[in-house]
């Protein structure tokens, strides 16, 4: 079986991946956006016009890095939230798909089921070809004992999308 494309094709790793993104999407946007802003802000007080060693350029100053700084920080934790929501995702996928594996196997007794990897051709220009054979697992399988497709299936058919 193809686990990684097993992951790919479950509908619920889409649904819930799309909606991870739906969540996170605004706030980094909005804060992409005001770092946008501090960046214009900053070049304006850099110009020049307010006299560097005055009371009022230094309090701007101050108000302007303190909000660079809580807008980066902000910024850097929604994101480190969102690739934790996705890492909490994978790893309960997969223990959902191992399980329904495990019942697939025992359904139409399988002894052994073996990993296969992606169908990755040696012609991909990007793939080092000598990686690709000492990476490879399983050298040869016979095509009917593939399992990947019907896992999906039954993965899906038993999902319920709210």
């Amino acid at each position: 079986v193809d686990v990684t494309r097993v992951y790919n094709g479950y509908n619920k790793v889409l649904d819930r991946k799309k909606d991870l993104e739906q969540l996170y999407t605004g706030t980094i946007d909005r804060l992409k956006a005001d770092q946008t802003a501090l960046d214009k802000e900053k070049t304006n007080l850099e110009s020049g016009a307010m006299d560097r060693t005055s009371d009022a350029y230094i309090a701007r100053i101050k108000d302007f890095q303190e909000r660079a700084y809580k807008v980066q920080y902000e910024l850097k934790l929604t994101q480190r939230e969102f690739a934790l929501d996705v890492d909490r995702l994978t790893r309960e996928t997969y223990q959902e798909i191992l399980k329904e594996l495990d019942a697939y196997a025992r359904r139409h007794s399988y002894q052994l089921v073996l990993k296969i990897d992606a169908d990755v051709t040696v012609e991909d220009p990007d793939l080092d070809p000598m990686q690709y054979v000492a990476n490879r697992q399983i050298l040869f399988y016979a095509q009917g004992r593939d399992i990947t497709l019907p896992l999906v299936e039954v993965l899906n058919r038993n999902y319920v999308r709210k």
